[in-house]
């Protein structure tokens, strides 16, 4: 019979450092799109036409970063739900 080794401890810290990860870099896109799209008109480092054309290109980016985000989080939940479900097989196992 073969064995299969599973260490769900490894895989909840992982899944847990993938979702303090997702979250943390979640936090820096909003900082850094709210940046780009106070230039033209807060900070005023650049000014036109120009910087409109970035700003809107920059918002339609954001969303692929916010969707990256989501698919982060969605494989450290799926992670932390795989290794509790291994639990529970060898728990009923025994």
């Amino acid at each position: 019979m073969e064995n299969i080794n599973v260490d769900t401890i490894k895989i909840k810290e992982s899944a847990k450092d993938i979702l303090n990860l997702s979250k943390e870099f979640n936090e820096l896109i909003d900082v850094f799109f709210s940046r780009i799209a106070n230039m033209n008109t807060n900070t005023g480092e650049w000014i036109g036409n120009a910087s409109n054309e970035f700003i809107r290109i920059s918002n339609i980016q954001k969303t692929d970063y916010k969707n990256f985000v989501k698919a982060l989080n969605d494989y450290g939940n799926f992670l932390s739900m795989c290794a509790s479900q291994y639990e529970n097989c060898i728990k009923n196992m025994e």
